[in-house]
């Protein structure tokens, strides 16, 4: 993730939680801190988790941009390869 700012969606540690994810970022690209929004899967559909990751990684951004980090031109190899 060296880089680049990506969101992990759906992910569920307790039975009937949704939580949308998403790495800080410090000057050298390296996660350093992280956010996260978590609600019932009755007040967090699956259609509404896009919404929620795209406005956090937004937060997130703006968090890594105060600690030095620098958007890169696209995702790291190694990601782009994982979501195909």
């Amino acid at each position: 993730v060296n880089g680049w700012l990506g969101v992990k969606v759906g992910v569920r540690v307790t039975v009937g939680v949704r939580c949308v994810g998403a790495a800080i970022l410090d000057h050298r690209g390296i996660p350093v801190a992280a956010m996260s929004v978590s609600a019932p899967v009755s007040r967090m559909r699956q259609a509404r988790a896009p919404q929620v990751g795209r406005i956090l990684r937004d937060a997130v951004a703006e968090a890594s941009r105060a600690l030095g980090w620098r958007p890169a031109a696209g995702p790291p190899p190694e990601k782009a390869t994982a979501q195909r």
